[in-house]
């Protein structure tokens, strides 16, 4: 629900109608009240065109221990109606996070960014690898909306050594040729199957 006023998800949501796609989906929400929170929802079940997905808090203040619950209780509540699968939180790199996760063992989906330009995330890599459950997702491992990095081997390498770390290695396109460029360097690097 969070990125391009909701193109992305309508995007998404044609793409799924029209091919028959069944895989997992996952979008983000911000927190604020519960009623909003759930309106937002119904708006991404239009675009996505699917009824239940995966939900993330997406760069909740980790502070704000009252915020924090609101939005925990609304995906707990997600998922006992069935409408997430599983849920999870999309954030900045914080010592905080290990807390959240140790007292909300529900909560199985992690996205963080990692590349060579930002390790911060390996401050709790402990506690990634303890939590098996966990889909571990690094994001802007190749820069980011605001940085380019100008060695894309480079990044690639490190994404290599540190598999380990992650599930999933989450990167933005430009364009579908930008994005069989992208698959071709991993398939290299032996981040997807050939």
């Amino acid at each position: 629900h969070r990125y391009g006023n909701g193109v992305s998800e309508t995007v998404i949501g044609n793409f799924l109608n029209s091919s028959g796609y069944q895989g997992k989906i996952i979008t983000k929400f911000e927190i604020s009240d519960f009623n909003i929170m759930s309106a937002q929802l119904k708006i991404s079940q239009e675009r996505l065109k699917r009824l239940s997905f995966s939900v993330l808090l997406h760069n909740p203040d980790l502070g704000d221990k009252k915020k924090l619950d609101i939005g925990i209780r609304w995906l707990y509540y997600l998922m006992n109606i069935d409408i997430a699968d599983s849920v999870g939180i999309s954030s900045e790199p914080d010592p905080g996070l290990e807390e959240i996760y140790k007292k909300n063992d529900r909560m199985t989906i992690i996205e963080f960014p990692l590349s060579y330009l930002d390790t911060r995330a390996k401050s709790y890599m402990a506690f990634l690898k303890e939590r098996t459950d966990l889909l571990r997702i690094a994001n802007r491992c190749l820069g980011g909306p605001d940085n380019k990095f100008r060695d894309i081997d480079m990044a690639m390498e490190y994404l290599s050594m540190n598999q380990s770390f992650f599930d999933v290695a989450l990167v933005g396109t430009l364009n579908i040729d930008h994005l069989y460029s992208l698959i071709n360097m991993m398939k290299r690097k032996e981040l997807v199957p050939r």
